[in-house]
């Protein structure tokens, strides 16, 4: 099996060795800063398997949708669509045209905002989870976040994704309005209104590369 190449960083924080994989496939070793380089390299190789593994998967993903990656095409409630710079902005599923990226996110809003929040207060009357606000804003590493006073905030390319994961990350926030951590009780509740929430989760992970974008 071929080794892993990686980045090693040391910390004096840090008791135990550690390892990443970031978005961009860059392997990254955590480590104490008096552990000796030979235990690193045995601990990497003991788990080179499962490092090896996510490498994979991460370069099929992104095989899949390189098209999307490289600009030439969005995602629209997940269907795939062609992406136009051009001198007006137009949106539906035969193409979004946009006379720059930063015209996307109003695109959406207009055209899939509204269709989000009747799903988010539909969602909201079935599971008798009540919220204060909502509302759709960029974020950069996360696709929503719930606040102490129970107000709602979704990343709005949550709307380039299938709806059914839309749903997902609704019904996540929404027990956040009962449990403000990520406990056992949290995710019993998410199971509880969502019992196939472990799939669409793990769906939901194989578009992390879109949080950084536009």
């Amino acid at each position: 099996m071929q080794k892993p190449e990686y980045i090693l960083k040391r910390s004096p924080k840090r008791k135990t060795i550690g390892i990443s994989i970031g978005r961009d496939n860059v392997v990254v070793v955590s480590a104490p800063v008096k552990t000796p380089l030979s235990s690193i390299e045995k601990f990497v190789a003991e788990k080179s398997g499962w490092i090896n593994k996510h490498l994979s998967h991460n370069a099929s993903v992104r095989a899949a949708f390189q098209d999307v990656i490289e600009g030439r095409a969005v995602l629209v409630a997940g269907a795939k669509t062609p992406l136009i710079i051009s001198d007006r902005n137009v949106f539906s599923l035969s193409a979004v045209c946009v006379t720059s990226l930063a015209k996307l996110k109003k695109l959406y809003i207009n055209n899939l905002g509204g269709e989000f929040y009747e799903m988010l207060k539909s969602i909201s009357a079935r599971t008798g989870l009540k919220y204060s606000s909502a509302g759709l804003r960029t974020y950069k590493s996360r696709w929503g976040c719930c606040s102490k006073d129970k107000a709602l905030e979704f990343n709005y390319k949550l709307l380039m994704l299938p709806r059914e994961i839309w749903e997902y990350v609704i019904v996540h926030e929404l027990c956040h309005t009962l449990h403000m951590d990520h406990s056992r009780k949290f995710w019993e509740c998410v199971r509880a209104f969502l019992p196939d929430y472990s799939k669409r989760r793990k769906a939901l992970k194989e578009y992390s590369f879109l949080c950084p974008m536009y």
